[in-house]
């Protein structure tokens, strides 16, 4: 018996596996009154933390544990 060769399809890896891309309306991004509303849910909270309070975090956290 001959192999069963794998078609395109089958060969093709999904590249979005939890459906990130499906579940974002791009249309929308460029309505003001969205981009409005997006800015003011994250202008109050920062993007990162800086790497000495994240580190005295990590520090403490770990000395909770150990006590």
């Amino acid at each position: 018996m001959k192999a069963k060769k794998q078609t395109a399809k089958e060969k093709m890896t999904n590249k979005d596996p939890f459906g990130f891309n499906k579940a974002i309306n791009y249309d929308k991004l460029n309505d003001p009154k969205i981009l409005k509303t997006l800015e003011d849910i994250f202008k109050d909270k920062p993007m990162y933390e800086t790497p000495q309070s994240a580190y005295k975090k990590a520090v403490n956290t770990l000395k909770r544990k150990v006590r």
